[in-house]
């Protein structure tokens, strides 16, 4: 926001002056003590209310007129004519002196209330000046204020934003690591059932093949009690074989030794000599076998 300049300052009718620098007079006589009275701003009043440059001590008369415009006296003339005309020439030159002395009282007054007057007018351009640097001050206060605002306002916003983005970062953060944790936690539960099922298959087979060696050892246990059932009763059968041929042995041996013993205590028969009887059974059957 631009700084508004100073307000323009009107400047003096008169042309300032250095403070230091006396007031220029004119040149006229001397200065007399004034005769009291109090300033009108067109010279001093009298304290008897007579007008300025009149003698309080005098009587009122007319004003003399201008010098050189006073009318001159003849050539010729008495003693007492030439008396009046000095004292009127007195009193013209005192009138004069007055005069030029209430003409000096008020160039001096108004010297001084030209002075003032530049000094107000001084005093009020540095009162406007103090008030537009003032002003100006205020304002530029008032921008570095509104400037600090702004940049506080900016940090203020800046930071914010950093913390939403840390924040978010920290929120981005942590739902990775979740997501990560999840997957980690997935993978492991992945792996966890894999090996459950590896393990279940594991067990499976291992059942399996404990069923088949199982199954194995019983059809082998069958097959070794078929085998010995088998070999059992081959040896039953063969025991009965031998049995059989032991009791057909002892049959025969009894019936050789019971015919042996009936031939030695029968006699010989014409038939056994090959008379055409046929053999004993005993006989017959050892023939057969």
């Amino acid at each position: 926001m631009p700084t508004p300049g100073p307000e323009p300052v009107t400047p003096p009718t008169n042309p300032p002056q250095d403070p230091n620098t006396p007031p220029s007079r004119p040149n006229v006589m001397p200065d007399r003590e004034p005769r009291g009275g109090q300033e009108n701003g067109r010279g001093r009043t009298p304290d008897n209310g007579q007008t300025p440059g009149q003698d309080p001590r005098r009587t009122p008369r007319p004003e003399a007129p201008a010098p050189g415009s006073e009318p001159q006296p003849p050539a010729r003339e008495g003693r007492g004519q030439q008396g009046m005309n000095r004292q009127q020439q007195e009193e013209a030159r005192l009138k004069q002196m007055e005069d030029a002395k209430a003409v000096q009282d008020q160039q001096q007054q108004r010297m001084q209330e030209a002075e003032k007057a530049r000094q107000q007018q001084q005093e009020q351009m540095r009162q406007q000046q103090d008030e537009a640097a003032k002003k100006q001050a205020d304002e530029a206060k008032a921008q570095a204020d509104q400037q600090r605002m702004q940049e506080a306002e900016k940090a203020r916003q800046q930071q914010q934003e950093q913390m939403r983005q840390q924040q978010e970062e920290a929120r981005q953060k942590q739902a990775e690591e979740a997501k990560a944790r999840a997957d980690q936690e997935r993978m492991q539960e992945a792996e966890k059932a894999r090996q459950q099922q590896q393990e279940q298959m594991r067990q499976q087979q291992d059942e399996a093949r404990q069923k088949q060696a199982e199954e194995a050892k019983a059809r082998a246990d069958q097959e070794r009690m078929q085998e010995a059932e088998k070999a059992r009763q081959q040896q039953q059968e063969q025991m009965r074989q031998q049995q059989e041929e032991a009791r057909q042995k002892q049959v025969e041996e009894a019936r050789e030794l019971q015919r042996q013993q009936q031939e030695r205590m029968s006699p010989p028969s014409q038939g056994e000599g090959g008379n055409g009887q046929p053999p004993a059974p005993g006989r017959r059957e050892r023939r057969e076998r």
